[in-house]
């Protein structure tokens, strides 16, 4: 079974949404997304889809909505979780499969254990939001790679990288 992994930018306040995109400007790990990403599914909720500014090349990209959406050639719709994970398994067998928000399709991962891999980075910022990612449960996962914080060339917010495995 390809790996699964809920990639995600997490504010230190928990927040991962405010208006429609992300409550910071980090060009560094915006290119650390498109390098993990690139070439694999990506599983998507409808709201995180309509505030990227266009397609995203280079990727399979599968909205879950409930109700129909006009997406550009290349991108898939579905109607629930399970369908999003057999069309990201379809497309490529091999994996991984990426699960990139927002806030209501990260709950559905995590709620229903579809995830076996926890991708975050943390962002050293506490903005105003109205979407969040509830930090991980320590009896479910544990921390398998941390980079520590650090400044990103392009001046942006410190960052730290932190990859967690189901326990």
């Amino acid at each position: 079974m390809p790996e699964r992994v809920l990639i995600a930018a997490v504010a230190r306040n928990g927040a991962i949404g405010w208006q429609g995109g992300l409550p910071w400007r980090s060009r560094a790990d915006l290119k650390r997304f498109k390098a993990r990403t690139l070439g694999h599914p990506l599983i998507l909720g409808r709201t995180t889809f309509e505030g990227l500014p266009g397609p995203l090349p280079g990727r399979a990209v599968i909205v879950l909505t409930r109700r129909p959406l006009l997406v550009p050639e290349g991108v898939h719709t579905v109607t629930s979780l399970a369908a999003a994970l057999a069309l990201a398994t379809q497309l490529d067998p091999e994996g991984p499969h990426f699960v990139g928000g927002g806030a209501a399709v990260y709950q559905l991962a995590l709620t229903h254990q579809a995830v076996d891999t926890l991708d975050i980075t943390e962002v050293d910022v506490t903005p105003e939001a109205d979407a969040w990612l509830p930090p991980p449960d320590p009896t479910r996962w544990q921390v398998v790679e941390d980079s520590g914080w650090y400044d990103p060339a392009d001046g942006g917010p410190r960052l730290r990288h932190l990859a967690y495995r189901s326990a």
